[in-house]
């Protein structure tokens, strides 16, 4: 479904709810105009009723029953069928439309008992008003209000529609009707902005180790040939993806970083071969041509081995491949491209940019008799004639790491950074909105008083709209509420969680559940273990 990727609340305390209706859907009229809206939804809009009030001792006292009165409504309000046209196309059916279309109608509605005709109106009151009890409310730090709900448009920048929303909301915020206010709940383009910004500079960061150890492992001008990959490969890597119809996310930047340390490995291994075979006695041309031939299958090998070992995320049908699906893709098309550098623009960068390079005195052999070649030549000769004791080794240390998985964490999705606690209220099967609310009400006292609750949103009967791509929304129930607080960072919501599970332990709202929580990256999950028990006797299982 639709993810929101802001939410605003509208809120007028005193206002008529069908005035404050009116005004959301004035204000979401101008946000549909805004370039990169999908469309914009009204959250916690209450259904409008006609009620009619009578007094069943008055009605005693004229003669008529309930009864006549539904059946005249019902009389009125009908759709009759009246035949039908037969023509040379289509058949056209005829109806006959009593139905209601204004209140005035519907208390002129005659109501006969006995000799004597009543209009509705003289025997009952006939008002407008709203679903009671209501199905869903919302309080947005204590107010009642209605949230506008806008959703991008498909391929659309997040952070251009951030700065377009940002503007239109101030110039209707400096036009707004006395006692109205429109507030920012959430707005995706805060978190965009905060993930590219940790991934340029992670980005950064990776790619001056890379330059920083090749430049003083090879040499600067050699190390310059193989950084050039990085910026060819990742220049090759966004064209793809735009092709692909693929944007930057949490999760492509994420395989970004992931690939990163891999980007230089075939651009390492083509340039130390042109630079030995120039050592040998090659000219660069040959050099390359011999780097292009005897190492561009090897590393094609190797590349496609690394890139299937993401295949099972790739295609995974479930809810975690749909969510980080693309960490495959990228990966492979980062490595793929890296390959295609390596062997292509590579040997073409070291032609044109590697020093001359003087031929080394006994050619190969010259090359490796050096000291330290030596030593590990003595190495690699031990432990092909000690086989078994290394094979041995080997098998140890294998077993050893799997001893030690033990003891490490697992989570196949971690927890999200982002600053939303959530707030689950829950109470017993069948317990009515106004005492779900109630309690809601409590909690939201005690978290205003807390100096880390910056915006505190509820919504009572049902879920928080799906403001977070893994987020499942509730499905309605008077009973349930959820609380989402917005909090500076994820520290301090961490703090304010803690705090609120000990006052939900030491009786806060005793009457109900509370659970505090988090967003995490990934398939939403309520609870991280549940058990179904299941029984011919639903007594006995609820026992």
């Amino acid at each position: 479904s639709d993810v929101s990727f802001a939410l605003y609340s509208v809120e007028a305390p005193g206002f008529p709810l069908r005035k404050l209706t009116r005004v959301a859907e004035e204000f979401r009229q101008r946000f549909l105009h805004v370039p990169g809206v999908k469309k914009v939804d009204i959250v916690g809009e209450q259904q409008e009723r006609i009620f009619v009030e009578f007094s069943y001792p008055r009605l005693t006292t004229l003669g008529i029953s309930p009864a006549d009165i539904f059946s005249a409504l019902s009389r009125q309000n009908a759709v009759t069928p009246a035949g039908s046209v037969d023509t040379d196309g289509a058949q056209v059916f005829v109806r006959l439309d009593g139905a209601y279309t204004d209140i005035d109608k519907i208390r002129d509605t005659p109501i006969v008992a006995g000799k004597q005709s009543f209009k509705l109106s003289d025997i009952a009151d006939v008002t407008r008003g709203y679903e009671d009890p209501a199905t869903f409310v919302i309080r947005h730090n204590g107010e009642s209000a209605l949230l506008l709900s806008v959703v991008m448009k498909e391929g659309w920048n997040g952070l251009d529609l951030g700065d377009a929303l940002r503007a239109e909301s101030d110039k209707i915020s400096s036009s707004l009707p006395l006692g109205v206010s429109l507030k920012k709940v959430t707005d995706q383009a805060v978190n965009i902005s905060s993930a590219v910004n940790e991934f340029m500079i992670k980005f950064a960061m990776a790619v001056g180790v890379v330059m920083l150890v090749s430049l003083l492992s090879l040499g600067w001008r050699v190390g310059i040939v193989v950084v050039a990959a990085i910026p060819l490969t990742l220049g090759a890597v966004f064209v793809i993806m735009m092709i692909t119809d693929r944007v930057f996310d949490r999760i492509t930047l994420g395989a970004l970083i992931i690939s990163l340390g891999l980007l230089v490995d075939d651009a390492i291994i083509a340039i130390e071969s042109m630079v030995v075979k120039m050592e040998e006695g090659m000219d660069r041309i040959q050099a390359a041509a011999y780097a292009w031939s005897h190492t561009a299958a090897p590393m094609l090998a190797g590349t496609l081995v690394t890139v299937i070992g993401f295949l099972p995320v790739g295609f995974a049908r479930s809810t975690a491949g749909e969510y980080a699906g693309n960490i495959f893709w990228i990966v492979g098309f980062s490595l793929i491209a890296s390959w295609i550098v390596a062997v292509v623009f590579t040997p073409y960068l070291g032609v044109k940019l590697l020093p001359e390079i003087k031929a080394v005195k006994g050619g190969h052999e010259g090359i490796y008799s050096t000291p330290r070649y030596q030593r590990f030549r003595h190495f690699v000769a031990w432990c092909v004639r000690k086989k078994y004791t290394v094979a041995g080794i080997v098998v140890g240390a294998f077993l050893m790491a799997g001893g030690g998985m033990a003891v490490v964490k697992k989570q196949f999705f971690p927890n999200s950074d982002r600053p939303e606690l959530l707030v689950e209220i829950q109470l017993p099967s069948g317990t009515s909105i106004e005492t779900t609310s109630a309690a809601a009400k409590k909690i939201e006292h005690w978290l205003s008083q807390q100096p880390e609750s910056k915006i505190v949103t509820s919504y009572i009967g049902a879920g928080a709209p799906r403001f977070f791509f893994s987020y499942n929304p509730e499905l309605p129930d008077p009973s349930f509420a959820k609380i989402v607080v917005l909090t500076p960072n994820a520290k301090a919501r961490d703090h304010l969680k803690w705090r609120l599970r000990q006052a939900a332990a030491d009786g806060l709202v005793p009457e109900a559940r509370i659970r505090a929580t988090q967003l995490v990256f990934g398939p939403y999950s309520p609870f991280p273990v549940a058990f179904r028990v299941m029984g011919p006797d639903p007594a006995k299982v609820r026992e």
